[in-house]
């Protein structure tokens, strides 16, 4: 009994078939996936109207805000202010701006308290505080570390005596609205990092 061979041509096209599946595979990602859209016009991939959407709301929400409320100092006939928002967490309650005033300052916040101090060095040393956290020795007040030492924020006072003075000085702030500061400080500076993305995110 004879068996039949396929002719070349059926050959020809079963291959033919077999590679065009092939290639239909990753092109067919690459309509998928297209994030400039250049083969799929009309067709919005839902992953990338999403990450656009995630910019658009971190770019409006650094944006900032005539009601956001502000710390502001004028030291040397320039002013400056820092939003409340960029020290609102806790890992950012002491800000140190080495770029204003003559030796820097030390923005710090407690929100437990609700406690807003501004310190500079007088000593000639860049103005540099570090975070000390709370203490069981007064609930609800922030420690700050200068020169290794631990001193409340409100008071700058030692946690332990016979520690140094504190080395620094308070200076003379506001705690107001960024519409009222800009109105009255047309060219201040500003420092605003949004705190943490929009919710739901």
């Amino acid at each position: 009994m004879e068996t039949t061979k396929p002719s070349s041509s059926t050959s020809n096209l079963i291959w033919l078939v077999l590679i065009g599946a092939l290639l239909a595979i990753p092109v067919g990602l690459w309509f998928v996936n297209d994030p400039n859209k250049k083969l799929t016009k009309g067709w919005v991939n839902p992953k990338f109207e999403k990450r656009s959407e995630y910019k658009a709301r971190m770019a409006e929400r650094a944006r900032p805000k005539d009601e956001m409320l502000v710390i502001g100092v004028v030291e040397n006939g320039k002013a400056k202010a820092w939003s409340l928002e960029s020290l609102l967490r806790p890992e950012n309650h002491v800000y140190n701006d080495q770029l204003f005033g003559s030796n820097g300052l030390s923005i710090t916040f407690c929100d437990i308290a609700d406690c807003v101090k501004v310190f500079s060095r007088e000593d000639g040393k860049p103005t540099r505080l570090g975070q000390g956290g709370p203490h069981s020795s007064r609930p609800g007040k922030m420690l700050v570390v200068a020169d290794g030492k631990q001193y409340w924020q409100d008071t700058g006072e030692p946690l332990y005596s016979g520690a140094p003075a504190f080395p620094l000085k308070e200076v003379p702030h506001e705690r107001t609205t960024w519409g009222e500061w800009k109105a009255k400080h047309p060219d201040s500076a500003l420092y605003h990092e949004p705190n943490g993305p929009p919710s739901g995110k």
